[in-house]
């Protein structure tokens, strides 16, 4: 065999090598996509979807959290603005934050009223009597608790 062919023999592996490996890392690279979209996909659930979860979970700062992290909720429209002036009210009612619940569940059964969404049976039982147990804590505008004696 002589040099010159042995060097095309050379060269005509590497090249088959080097396509190898770039199919390789092109078929890496799609994978590496498909598992970040994925990811994006599984982490594009709304703030308030995730509060839910998190709520429902028992982790409460943390669905405090996906709540503030809404941003302006004025924006949202029937149901979802129902659905998360609830849970910021249900939310804020556990962590015993007694005006932040009072406000967000009066406004919810507001909002219920007006844009005519039937409040399931719970919901709406649960709202009246947490506003009734948080009424007494309410004077004037502000949300202030009673003197104390």
């Amino acid at each position: 065999m002589r040099l010159g062919q042995f060097m095309r023999w050379i060269r005509l592996g590497w090249r088959l090598c080097m396509d190898a490996w770039l199919g390789v890392v092109r078929w890496l690279g799609g994978l590496a996509w498909l598992w970040t979209s994925g990811l994006a996909c599984f982490s594009a659930q709304s703030p308030l979807r995730q509060a839910q979860i998190a709520m429902d979970e028992g982790r409460l700062e943390a669905a405090l959290s996906w709540l503030e992290s809404q941003g302006d909720w004025s924006e949202l429209r029937g149901e979802e603005r129902f659905d998360f002036l609830f849970t910021f009210g249900l939310v804020s009612y556990r962590l015993d934050h007694k005006s932040d619940a009072f406000f967000y569940l009066a406004l919810a059964r507001e909002v219920a009223l007006k844009e005519g969404i039937s409040l399931k049976e719970r919901k709406g039982e649960l709202i009246e009597h947490i506003l009734e147990e948080l009424a007494p804590f309410q004077r004037g505008l502000g949300c202030v608790p009673p003197p104390s004696r």
